[in-house]
């Protein structure tokens, strides 16, 4: 009977492991898989046949289609520059210069996948909408709270995923030859 008792508890732990660390691969991507830039992970396999079936089922379980391959490059964090979680309770900058491209997207979800309902109906901004520093560089703050300027609104109660993505940009192509320089996600005190 005790033999029978560790057979089945040596099992279920094998596969709560199993399952956790799947999830974990979809979820966060593995370094075989992702490439991390101050931050932030890019899928940079996402659409060649070099796709692993982990990359693969990352986009498939959402209804995402991957960015096209030497078209464009899309990039995801969900913690500022600290290391913290994006929560909708705080607020936060996107600062700095963005990547070289000739458009770029910058779009707002919850953890879970969606979008963050509102009135304003802002989920994020493009490279043609944002308001612009001197330098060229932009300021995008999140918050749950109407901020002047750039805003993007957050849900009080979930935490939150950034996504950026970059069309035509010369870091598709060169498959991180170069490191690009990515904006920070700067939280301020909650």
């Amino acid at each position: 009977m005790r033999l029978m008792i560790a057979i089945l508890a040596v099992a279920f732990l094998g596969l709560g492991l199993g399952l956790g660390s799947a999830q974990f691969a979809l979820d966060q991507g593995l370094r075989f898989q992702t490439q991390q830039i101050d931050g932030w992970t890019a899928w940079v396999n996402a659409t060649t046949s070099d796709a692993d079936p982990y990359t693969r089922a990352h986009f498939g379980r959402n209804g995402e289609l991957p960015p096209p391959p030497l078209e464009s490059l899309a990039f995801s964090t969900n913690a500022d520059a600290s290391g913290d979680a994006i929560r909708g309770g705080c607020t936060y900058r996107i600062e700095g210069q963005f990547p070289a491209s000739r458009f770029w997207t910058l779009i707002v979800y919850r953890e879970d996948g969606t979008l963050v309902e509102n009135p304003s109906k802002r989920h994020g901004f493009s490279s043609r909408q944002i308001l612009r520093q001197d330098d060229g560089s932009g300021v995008i703050t999140l918050s749950a709270r109407p901020m002047p300027g750039n805003w993007v609104p957050l849900d009080p109660d979930a935490s939150h995923q950034v996504r950026l993505t970059l069309y035509d940009s010369p870091l598709a192509a060169q498959a991180f030859l170069l490191e690009p320089v990515m904006p920070r996600v700067v939280g301020e005190p909650c």
